[in-house]
């Protein structure tokens, strides 16, 4: 069965630190030579990064934080949306205690 998983590409997305073009270089320079990996793409404004490819999540994020820091792109950005409902309706309850 691992014959048959190995065939197939994989999509693996991350959040790499990148801070300038020069670490986005560094980085396609080091995904290019990475074993398995058919494309890639790096998105220097959110720091997204996709690789395809024979390749796993682990495996992919463990050879890029050798070189970056990175991390797996969290898939439903929940967390974001519960704060910031927070953040608005602590700002609500101040706003009508100024008000009373």
């Amino acid at each position: 069965s691992s014959s048959s998983a190995s065939s197939r590409d994989q999509v693996v997305v991350l959040r790499v630190s990148l801070h300038c073009k020069g670490c986005a270089g560094k980085l396609r320079k080091y995904l290019s030579k990475m074993e398995g990996v058919r494309s890639f793409s790096i998105d220097l404004e959110t720091k997204k990064v996709t690789v395809i490819g024979d390749v796993t999540p682990l495996g992919v994020l463990t050879s890029i934080s050798k070189v970056k820091n990175a991390q797996l792109w969290p898939s439903p950005p929940s967390r974001s949306s519960t704060s910031s409902s927070s953040i608005s309706s602590s700002s609500t309850l101040d706003f009508n205690y100024r008000l009373s």
